[in-house]
Order: structure tokens, then sequence, then C-alpha cells
């Protein structure tokens, strides 16, 4: 306790100090000076008090506080404790995260003061994301661009009013786009699966269209890997969304649909054309095998020939017509490359479902769109140059 009131009292003093300069700590146009304004700001050694000038705007209304600009303060927290409050609330609820502050650094904020928080250096996230995203300083030798989607609950009478359905009706859930970045090198003419480059791992994450995120995920792309584009792979299903991201926005990456979401679609092809028990087994590992080795066609013309019903078979097979290009396992193997979109698979587990799917969580979309960025920056482990990047050549309260 003592610490505490020491550490407090030095930060006190250090800010009252005479002579500190703050920028912009005169009356702009439009601004008159309204005298002195005392301040209790949340600091890691507990709350302290700051006394700052303050400059009213006469015809917009409303007070500028310029040393609050200048010490970062976030909802009248220091940089370090809303660093430490909205890393909480990226990882877990925010009444959770509100016991963890007071467990671990002895913070008492509530969870509604735990979600202002994080929903302010969310902006800040995203901001960092756009343009604090920095080239790689050695151009890889491949990038893996895997794209897939989640659905996070929202609140039904959001998802009605913006006319949002289902497949049966109603839809309870808004998509959530997930992409993971990152760079390898592959592995030709070895057994053994490519391995991602360490930390290489960045996530996107957003609420909004396929063509806007496509967008968003083409700016970042330019960010990390300008000028001429690196070899580029692009793995997803084969959802018309997740396919057109990579026609519009990525269109020099090689599309690959990922096997294992390939081999779940033999399943109705193989009812389709009337195999049953033992025999459907083995001629599912038949062609998971000519899938492997980029027999689609043959598989196609088996089918056909095999189709017990012709309308069940036809739609089946319209899965394998339309992929067939980014199917070439053969020569995507033989290249060293991944054909498999795990890593995103799991994000949709570990990156969004784990914060934003739990029991009983029904998202506002303001609400959701304020968390993504903070959680894909906080997962792609860029939470500390998020921190760099937010409070360069500002003079911010350390504690």
């Amino acid at each position: 306790m003592a610490l505490r009131n020491s550490g407090r009292a030095l930060i006190e003093a250090l800010i009252a100090q005479q002579g500190i300069e703050v920028p912009d700590d005169n009356a702009q146009e439009g601004e008159s000076y309204a005298g002195k304004r005392k301040r209790i700001v949340d600091s890691l050694f507990g709350p302290i008090e700051i006394e700052r000038n303050c400059y009213h705007n006469t015809q917009m209304g409303g007070c500028r506080y310029p040393m609050d600009d200048a010490l970062f303060l976030i909802n009248g927290v220091s940089p370090a404790v809303a660093s430490r409050a909205a890393m909480r609330a990226a990882v877990e609820p925010f009444g959770e995260a509100s016991a963890t502050c007071d467990t671990l650094c002895g913070l008492q904020i509530s969870p509604y003061r735990i979600r202002k928080i994080a929903q302010s250096v969310n902006s800040h996230a995203a901001d960092f994301i756009r343009n604090g995203t920095l080239p790689e300083e050695v151009r890889p030798a491949c990038v893996a661009v895997e794209v897939d989607g989640k659905g996070a609950p929202i609140r039904r009478k959001e998802l009605q009013e913006a006319g949002v359905k289902g497949k049966n009706g109603d839809a309870k859930t808004r998509e959530v786009k997930a992409a993971a970045i990152f760079t390898f090198n592959p592995n030709p003419g070895e057994e053994e699966a490519p391995q991602r480059d360490a930390n290489s791992t960045h996530y996107l994450l957003s609420s909004k269209t396929a063509d806007e995120f496509g967008k968003e995920l083409w700016a970042y792309y330019q960010s990390r890997f300008p000028g001429e584009p690196p070899l580029t792979i692009f793995i997803s299903d084969a959802a018309a969304g997740i396919l057109n991201i990579r026609t519009n926005w990525l269109p020099f990456a090689t599309g690959i649909i990922d096997f294992h979401h390939a081999v779940e679609h033999l399943q109705p092809l193989l009812e389709a054309c009337g195999f049953v028990d033992k025999e459907k087994e083995e001629q599912h590992k038949k062609w998971r095998n000519m899938l492997l080795y980029g027999k689609v066609e043959q598989i196609i013309k088996e089918a056909k020939d095999k189709a017990q019903n012709s309308k069940e078979c036809k739609k089946a097979l319209s899965y394998f017509i339309k992929g067939k290009e980014f199917m070439s396992y053969d020569l995507y193997r033989a290249k060293g490359w991944f054909i498999g979109s795990g890593v995103i698979e799991a994000a949709c587990k570990n990156v969004v479902a784990e914060r934003f799917c739990k029991s009983g969580m029904f998202w506002s979309r303001g609400g959701l769109d304020a968390m993504l960025p903070l959680r894909a920056v906080v997962k792609s482990q860029r939470y500390v140059k998020l921190w760099d990047y937010a409070l360069k050549e500002k003079r911010q309260i350390a504690c």
C-alpha cells in the first residue's frame, strides 16, 4: 500500500510541475479559455488527481482538454490500465475481464467500463491494422491466405430489422468473416507437409460483406507485401462469396478448395450413386485417393455412370464440376503447398467462437464490430506493437 501511495504521489507531482509543454494547449479558432478543471484518472497505482486547462467551443459546444490528449487518457484511465483492461476484454467476457483485472492488477473496473475502454481501444486496433502494418523485412517464399466464416449470435431484433434471413427462416447469427494470412516455405517432393513460418500468422475479422472484407484484406496484403506479390495461395471452401474475394481482390493468388471440405462432399455423391455399408466405405476410400491425386474428372465420370438418382447426383456433382479448377491437389502437393484450410478452421473456433459465441451471448451489431479488430490484433500476437503504434510521440502516463 505504501508503494502504491508513493507511486501515485510521484505521478501527480510530475504532472503538476511547472513548465510542462502540452501540445495545442491554447485556444483554437472558435474556442474560449474556460479555466482549469480537475479530473480523477485511474492508474496502476490507483486514482490520481490532475488539473488541466479547459477550452470551450462556443459554436459546437463541449470542451477540449489538451492534457488529456497528451497523456493519451482513454475513458478516464491511463494507457497502462487501458491496455490491461482491453486485453482482458479481448479474451474473455466483460464480467470475467473485470474480475481478472481486480485479481491480477488490483484494478477495480466495472464490466460496463471495461467494455467502453475496449471499444475505445478497438478504434486504435482498426487504425493499426489499416495503417500500422509494416512490410515484411525479408520477402517470403510463399504466402497463404485462408478465408472462412463463422456465425456470431446477434440480437434477434437487429437481425429482423436488417432483414437478415437464415437457411430455415429467421437468422440467429451474423457471419463473421475471418482470414488467416501467414508465410511458409514450400516443401516440394517431401512426404511431410509444409510448416508455417514462426509468428507469421495474422488474422483479420469483419462482419461486413464479402466484397468489403475483400477490400480490407487487399489493403492489408499491400501493406505487408508491397510491390510485386510473392507466390500466394488462397485456400477456402467453395462458398461463392469467399471464392469471389480471391477473384476480385487477389486474382494473382492460386485458388485452392480445402481438401477436407472436398472430401466431405463425396458423401452425398456416394449416396446418389446408391452405395451403402462396406461398399460405400470402399468407394469413399477410392474416390478420396483419386481426389488426392487430382483425378476429379474421373470421379465425375464414374459418378455419372453409377448414378441411381440422377437428380441428386447432378446436384452433388455440381460442387466438383464448378470447383474442379481449384482441386489439382496432386500439383499442389508436388509443389509443397498446403491443401487444407486447417489454420482458418481452427481460427473460427479459437479466434471467433471462443470469444463471441459463448453460451448466452447475444451481441448488437455495433458491439460485435467494436471488438473484432481488437480480438484479431490480440490473437495475431501484435498487441504490444499496437500500443507502440498508438503511443508514438505521445507523452503518456506510463503507469
